[in-house]
């Protein structure tokens, strides 16, 4: 009895030693599914307050931005400031001939002769007429006139003064050849602005000489054509001649020493005229 006793006790001690070992292991299970539900909650507010951050900083770029693009629209819808016009002593409007080119023959010559403007170039010739200006330099180039505008400078305006020499050929050779003038500067300089001066007027002397056709008649069929000249190419049109005519019909004869070439006074005048153009 004593023997069977002691053995149940015995079997008893173990499954109780089995029995704690068993909630010793669930113990461990649980305490470590709470530390990983921990742990994983701790990640899961980490990387949420992270996306939150992240979110944040992304709608403040997006707002910065949409805000540095509303700017930038407004700044460049913003008119471009014109710049205060420079006139001169003599009332000339220096800023409209700023990076500007006269491409032409004597009377071209005149304006640098008096030196009336400030950031103008010329090209031109004494006796040059508009079939010479692919083979004639000036007295200064090594190239053709018409090549000095394809040396690399754009100019704001080209202005073309052809006629003169030319009255008396009275026909249709003078505007083609004009028309080709004006294909090749619109070739070199396309985003200039091509302005067409008008045969300025001569006095009764000369025009009573007719040299060379170069009379008072021609001078005003000549100016009706290269008016039309102009508007078919979208040119303008600066009519120096109608304004310096007199009375009589004849440019005045103390306008020029020779009936021809304006003296100082008229080249500010026609100047003048031309930036009214």
């Amino acid at each position: 009895m004593a023997g069977e006793r002691k053995r149940i006790e015995e079997i008893q001690m173990r499954k109780q030693e089995r029995e704690r070992a068993v909630k010793h292991k669930i113990y461990l299970i649980r305490r470590a599914a709470v530390i990983l539900a921990a742990a994983a909650a701790v990640l899961a507010l980490v990387f949420g307050v992270k996306s939150i951050v992240n979110s944040i900083q992304q709608k403040k770029a997006e707002e910065a931005m949409r805000i540095a693009a509303e700017a930038a629209a407004e700044e460049a819808a913003k008119p471009t400031p014109t710049p205060e016009p420079r006139i001169d002593e003599n009332g000339i409007n220096q800023t409209f001939y700023d990076n500007t080119a006269f491409v032409g023959n004597s009377f071209v010559e005149g304006i640098t002769i008096y030196e009336l403007l400030e950031n103008c170039d010329y090209f031109s010739k004494v006796g040059l007429s508009i079939n010479q200006v692919t083979s004639v330099s000036t007295a200064t180039g090594s190239v053709p006139i018409i090549e000095e505008l394809n040396a690399g400078k754009q100019y704001a305006k080209i202005f073309l003064m052809f006629g003169e020499n030319e009255v008396g050929w009275i026909g249709d050779a003078f505007f083609e050849q004009y028309q080709t003038v004006i294909d090749t500067v619109r070739s070199y300089q396309p985003s200039a602005g091509i302005y067409i001066l008008a045969v300025t007027p001569i006095s009764q002397k000369v025009s009573e000489q007719d040299v060379d056709g170069l009379n008072i008649e021609n001078i005003k069929t000549y100016n009706e054509k290269l008016k039309a000249l102009a508007e078919q190419n979208g040119a303008v049109f600066a009519d120096i001649f109608t304004p310096f005519v007199q009375e009589d019909g004849y440019l005045a004869a103390d306008a020029a020493t020779d009936g021809i070439h304006f003296g100082e006074d008229y080249y500010i005048e026609m100047l003048k005229i031309i930036q009214s153009s």
